[in-house]
């Protein structure tokens, strides 16, 4: 986030400024110095050291306004209208003490977003799903890092050597034997989540939003890393499999609850929970420089190109493989799809996919007419769910959804520069689906 990128936010949008110059000046309004208004305020007061601020219907409003609209220009990953409320007010009150007008204010502000949004994050998670043989250290997918707990240790051990100011009341104490870490503070311990593999994932985020972010990046990069090598052991989650979290710890998955069926009772039957086991074969793989380079650019993907989409889609496919619901994972697979093959609001969607996914799919020309048929099938089931609420799918058109999904985006990333536009790239398909090579040479 530069400061030109959020001039260019406040030129785009004409409210932008208005509204932040209305909630400054009702901040300044709402300045008391009397303690006895505090206590007949409807909406709320806090008390300072040189004056109190009694809220007002006004200043709760002119907040919540900016917060929306800028949270909006900002975007999903960015945006957080509680961290915005925060930063606005705490911004008046330092404006307030040094006796700043509304354009220093203004100019603070934008400062002090961009050191918010420029922070150097990154997320320490639980892996319970990919794991490293014993003679791998390390396996990294874009900005999204896979190491042990104690490669963890030496990293957080030298990175508070080179802390400033670092809290001598403050420590790690890592357990190895129990894969687990504390926050020591004094003579008290606090959990913090841990498990003998980790995630260490760059969000390129605010704070508030960055676990929810790292948590999107993770699915990627299983999608990535499984999609990127046909070695996979007896462990691997298959086609039709349930995708245990990979965050959350589950020794096993399909417990049966237990269940009267007529005058019996039955209850157990349980599955050891799958993993990507990532042995030397599979790692020499995923360590090639060519899954590299391909990792790298799925992550630093620009706005409009194929390579966002992708990014998305791999997302998608991640939360499909993790849900358990028949229907709802079938509409995870079609969000993966259609964010691939979608071309907007206003083109038929229906019978897009299924052209250009023929397209893609087809080993042959003569072929395609078959495979979009079978889209469209599968793309009416779909729509059933969402515009019916109909729940009548079966496991076998779910798999059929998965399978299509999944070798759909292993081809795009084996064929096609993921630098090109999306909108482009769809324009080809369109072409090549009236009976022309897909991709071209």
């Amino acid at each position: 986030m530069t400061l030109d990128k959020i001039n260019q936010i406040f030129k785009n949008n004409k409210e932008l400024e208005p509204t932040l110059k209305t909630y400054y000046d009702e901040f300044n309004k709402s300045i008391t110095y009397s303690s006895d208004e505090i206590f007949s305020s409807e909406y709320g007061f806090s008390l300072g050291k040189e004056y109190n601020l009694l809220y007002t219907k006004e200043l709760r409003v002119s907040s919540s306004e900016f917060s929306k609209l800028i949270a909006k220009s900002l975007g999903a990953r960015f945006g957080d209208e509680s961290e915005i409320s925060d930063l606005i007010l705490e911004q008046a009150h330092a404006s307030k003490k040094a006796n700043h007008d509304f354009d220093k204010y203004l100019k603070k502000f934008k400062e002090n977003i961009i050191k918010i949004f420029n922070q150097d994050i990154e997320v320490y998670l639980p892996n319970n799903l990919v794991i490293l043989d014993s003679k791998i250290t390390t396996l990294k997918v874009g900005s999204v890092r896979i190491l042990s707990l104690i490669s963890l240790e030496k990293e957080t051990t030298n990175i508070i050597k080179k802390m400033n100011n670092p809290d001598e009341n403050i420590s790690f104490n890592y357990k190895h034997d129990a894969s687990k870490l504390f926050l020591v503070s004094g003579n008290s311990e606090s959990s913090i989540p841990s498990s003998k593999m980790m995630w260490a994932v760059k969000t390129y985020t605010n704070k508030t939003n960055a676990k929810e972010e790292a948590n999107w990046k993770i699915g990627v990069a299983t999608s990535l890393i499984r999609l990127s090598s046909d070695k996979w052991g007896i462990h691997y989650p298959r086609i039709g499999t349930l995708e245990p979290s990979p965050t959350e710890k589950s020794e096993l998955l399909y417990t049966n609850p237990l269940v009267r069926n007529g005058n019996n009772l039955s209850a157990g039957g349980r599955t050891v929970q799958s993993i990507y086991l990532i042995d030397k074969k599979i790692s020499r793989d995923l360590h090639s420089g060519k899954n590299q380079k391909l990792f790298n650019s799925v992550f630093n993907f620009k706005p409009k190109m194929l390579s966002e989409q992708v990014f998305n889609a791999l997302g998608w496919l991640s939360k499909g493989r993790g849900e358990s619901d028949r229907s709802i994972k079938m509409l995870y697979f079609f969000t993966a799809i259609e964010a691939i093959l979608s071309r907007g609001k206003d083109s038929p969607v229906k019978d897009t996919i299924a052209r250009h996914g023929s397209v893609i799919l087809a080993k042959k020309i003569k072929y395609r007419p078959l495979i979009a048929k079978q889209f469209k099938n599968l793309y009416d089931l779909r729509s059933s769910t969402i515009h019916k609420g109909k729940r009548s799918t079966l496991a076998h058109d779910v798999d059929q959804v998965q399978i299509i999904a999944e070798t759909l985006i292993y081809v795009i990333l084996k064929k096609c520069s993921l630098q090109i536009n999306h909108e482009t790239f769809c324009q080809q398909l369109a072409i090549a689906s009236y009976g022309t090579r897909w991709p071209s040479k």
